[in-house]
């Protein structure tokens, strides 16, 4: 989905535009599911392991439903940026917006006047 952008920086205001695409619970449920069944996984192939199964069987078994509660917390809210690009409102230079991550608002830096810009859904 493509969007515009609203860039702060300063006093002053520009607009670009980025392609997201946003984190559902569902999905977000799902990643954490499976980041929870691969812990669980790397457990059970540890088994045959002499002395280390010790500790590596419980720590993934305990450590699985732990880990994907982390991994669904993280994306729930959040927004892949696929690509995007806008202006600097400091000094008029254009920027890509690489791909990441976000939650929003978030916070660039220009590559040209080194300008801390913040950026959010319009």
């Amino acid at each position: 989905m493509e969007i515009i952008i609203r860039i702060e920086g300063g006093s002053k205001v520009s607009n670009g535009s980025a392609a997201i695409e946003d984190w559902n619970r569902r999905r977000a449920a799902k990643l954490g599911l499976r980041w929870c069944l691969g812990t669980w996984t790397v457990g059970l192939m540890t088994v045959i392991l002499p002395v280390v199964h010790f500790l590596t069987v419980p720590s993934c078994f305990l450590g699985g439903p732990l880990l994907g509660l982390l991994v669904f917390r993280f994306y729930r809210h959040s927004t892949d940026i696929i690509t995007g690009k806008g202006s600097c409102p400091v000094c008029g230079s254009t920027f890509k917006i690489e791909p990441q991550t976000v939650d929003w608002p978030f916070y660039l830096k220009c590559t040209k006047c080194s300008a801390e810009v913040g950026v959010t859904r319009d």
